[in-house]
């Protein structure tokens, strides 16, 4: 996804859906973040990132409490959808990947927000979410099928040069806001609770040495880790789908390994990095190796419990993806 474009979202839908700005100003508040969310232009700033924005502050935040309202704020829940469709106007595939997984299939949470859904959303975020229900089995009640709203939305007035954000937004991506991940969870949100590990082993194809890299969530954010995992899972390049195995990832990411024995993991945007430490180890087989097998849990990750131990658990369920990503020494 464009950055400039990623950027500009942010404040559109902060302008364009009801209790958003609200919405968002607690979670600043729960994360300690001292910068008014109005003096913000990106979600990184919020210590977040599209997806976990999307999932963690527009659907739990606001949709899913307007649908759980009684009676539901129908209001509101059609500035929710109108901004979706907005969205998936823009044919963004990473956006649209997004939206199906952190804003359509947490529908699945209750058959009345399934309702509520197809009823009030329009026409393409009806068929991303029809599409995606029915693949997974979904029993749709006939009632559902009868849309409340048929009208096209209004286009996200995203591409233009001045789409008036909450303030001016410089057209290069400034260091500040790349959210800080020295301690474990690169950031805030639900990431905030993700561990790095690595460790040597052998390699499964041929007996040989080989290094591997472990991303797990913590287990205060587990509940939802079968969610924000994939996502996590998917900037990193790799097929998100659970034991899946990416050779040759596409978004750039790759493993450092400093002289201080510290690795950093980098999503290929930059967006996004993890920090750990390894053992000597893992810094003797570094020097023979090009790539390390990058392993994301989707499971959570227990208090207490080693994290190869955990891995191996992971493994044995099928619940993570992984991948082969360049080693930089």
């Amino acid at each position: 996804m464009d950055f400039m474009l990623e950027r500009r979202l942010f404040g559109y839908l902060l302008r364009e859906v009801p209790g958003l700005l609200e919405a968002s100003r607690e979670w600043a508040v729960h994360d300690f973040i001292d910068t008014p969310v109005e003096e913000m232009a990106t979600w990184e700033e919020l210590g977040t990132s599209l997806s976990s924005f999307l999932l963690e502050v527009f659907t739990y935040q606001v949709l899913q409490k307007a649908m759980a309202a009684s009676p539901p704020d129908v209001a509101r829940i059609r500035a929710c959808f109108g901004a979706v469709e907005a969205m998936l106007a823009l044919d963004d595939d990473y956006l649209t990947f997004a939206i199906d997984q952190t804003i359509l299939e947490p529908l699945l949470d209750s058959r009345e927000f399934i309702a509520l859904g197809l009823r009030h959303s329009l026409p393409r975020t009806r068929e991303l979410a029809l599409t995606g229900f029915r693949a997974l089995g979904v029993v749709l009640e006939p009632a559902w099928l009868s849309p409340v709203r048929v009208a096209s939305a209004p286009t996200a007035d995203v591409n233009t040069e001045h789409p008036a954000p909450l303030h001016h937004i410089d057209p290069e991506p400034d260091a500040t806001n790349t959210p800080s991940n020295d301690r474990p969870g690169g950031g805030t949100g639900p990431y905030a609770r993700v561990v790095m590990s690595g460790e040597a082993g052998p390699d499964r194809r041929d007996g040989g040495e080989a290094l591997f890299v472990y991303l797990s969530t913590l287990g205060g954010a587990g509940h939802r880790a079968h969610r924000t995992m994939p996502l996590l899972a998917e900037a990193l390049g790799l097929d998100p789908r659970p034991n899946s195995m990416t050779e040759h990832p596409g978004a750039g990411a790759r493993l450092t390994l400093a002289s201080d024995r510290r690795i950093r993991l980098e999503t290929g945007d930059g967006a996004r990095h993890f920090e750990g430490t390894v053992d000597r180890e893992f810094v003797r087989v570094a020097t023979a190796v090009a790539h390390v097998v990058l392993i994301v849990s989707y499971l959570p990750l227990p208090s207490g419990v080693d994290p190869s131990a955990h891995i191996d658990h992971t493994l044995d369920q099928a619940r993570c993806s992984s991948g082969r990503i360049p080693l930089v020494v």
